[in-house]
Order: structure tokens, then C-alpha cells, then sequence
């Protein structure tokens, strides 16, 4: 059912805080260690995410109303190496709050946001995803990186935290993380003299060329994980 005036039934929504309702009992739900919480959540989740297929112009109100965005962040953390669903979810999620909103692009980079990505690619330095769903949270935390390395004080916030020398040393890897490298540096130096200067500065255009020369790199197994990145987004 289509709501006519879907801004006026926004506002409906905010103005009675039923969006604010919902996420204030997210935070007071853990799904992680209390079975019974995991479908509450997974309900509430599905709520947003209708929510916004319906409303995707209502992403950027969203983050601004709600802490939906803080919680997001901190949910798809990786936590004792397991994934769960409703993690997987929570990514899919910040996804559509993320890639059309620019506000809330730059949200990210203010809550720390983007310094929390890395430390979930970090996970992959050493090894890549064992399972559809690692794969799966791997290409969503992705997308919502480069989705924010499109605001220049994000890129400039990449840099600062080392984010481009993360992904110079992922470069070097013969595993998925080094294809999720290229495409985040391209993100990251895209009309940025700075992180293109520094990542000449770092000798990091020596690992880039020796992957699109196909140096270095083994046809293992592990580089035949089917995880598919388009590069044009």
C-alpha cells in the first residue's frame, strides 16, 4: 500500500517518535548472546528496511531523528570471528541509509564510522571469507566506504587514520582483500590531490601497478572466492 503523501506520513512518524521507539529498544536488545532478542530484532530491521524501499528519501531524516545510524556502526562489528544474520542485515541496512544520502555520508566520517570499516577489513588481512555471509557483509561494508570516500573531508579522514596505508599493505596479499583494496584507493584518491600525493608518497603506486600487471599474484584458491565488485558504482 502507497501512502499518498508519503512526507506528510513521515512526519506522522517522526513527530510521534514511532522510528525513535523502535531504535531506542534496538540498543536494548542482544541478540549476540540472548536467543529470544535475535527475532525482535530481525523484526524491527525489517521495518527499516521497508521503510526505506518505500521512503528512500527519508534516509537522510532518519539519521538525523534517530541514533540508527551509531547503532549500525557498532553492529557490524565482527565479534569472536562469527557472522550472524542479523548482522549481515544491520550492513544491508547502513547500505541504503548511506548510498544516496550524502548527509549522511558525512555522519559517517563524524561518528567514526569510517575508522570502524577498516577495522572489519582488518579481519580479512590474514585470510578471506569463509562463508556467503562473511562475503556477503565483506561487499556491504565496502560499498558503504567507497559511498563515503565520495565526501572530500572523508577522504581527507582516510588518510589521516591510515586508511590508504591499510589498503597499500592489502594490495600486497594474493586474497579478495587486494581487489577490495583497488577499488576502495580508487574511491580514496578520486579528485583528491592529497591522498594522491601521499599514496606516491608511501611507494604505494608500486604495489597498484603490480596488480593490473598481474605480478605477484598466485591463482589460488582462495583468489577464486566468487565475490563480484563492480567497479563503476
Amino acid at each position: 500500500m502507497e501512502v499518498e503523501e508519503p512526507n506528510k506520513f513521515i512526519d506522522i512518524l517522526l513527530k510521534n517518535k514511532v522510528l525513535e521507539h523502535l531504535i531506542s529498544i534496538l540498543y536494548k536488545l542482544n541478540d549476540d548472546e540472548n536467543p529470544e532478542d535475535v527475532q525482535i530484532v530481525s523484526d524491527i530491521l525489517s521495518v527499516l528496511e521497508n521503510f526505506l524501499e518505500f521512503y528512500p528519501q527519508s534516509a537522510t531524516i532518519l539519521c538525523e531523528k534517530t541514533k540508527i545510524l551509531s547503532y549500525l556502526i557498532k553492529r557490524v562489528k565482527i565479534k569472536n570471528n562469527t557472522i550472524s544474520q542479523n548482522q549481515l542485515f544491520a550492513s544491508e541496512i547502513l547500505v541504503m541509509l548511506i548510498q544516496n544520502s550524502t548527509e549522511n555520508q558525512i555522519l559517517m566520517g563524524k561518528y567514526d564510522g569510517i575508522a570502524h570499516l577498516l577495522k572489519i577489513l582488518n579481519n580479512y588481512c590474514k585470510k578471506d571469507p569463509d562463508s556467503e555471509l562473511e562475503q556477503e557483509l565483506l561487499k556491504n561494508i565496502i560499498d558503504v566506504l567507497c559511498c563515503c570516500l565520495l565526501v572530500r573531508d572523508n577522504q581527507t579522514i582516510f588518510r589521516q587514520i591510515e586508511g590508504i596505508d591499510l589498503m597499500v599493505k592489502f594490495t600486497k596479499e594474493n586474497k579478495v582483500i587486494r581487489h577490495v583494496a583497488i577499488k576502495v584507493l580508487d574511491y580514496a584518491t578520486q579528485n583528491s590531490f592529497k591522498n594522491c600525493k601521499y599514496l606516491v608518497e608511501i611507494d604505494g603506486l608500486k604495489s597498484v601497478f603490480s596488480y593490473f600487471m598481474g605480478k605477484g599474484f598466485k591463482n589460488t584458491k582462495s583468489s577464486k572466492i566468487k565475490v563480484k565488485y563492480n567497479y563503476n558504482n
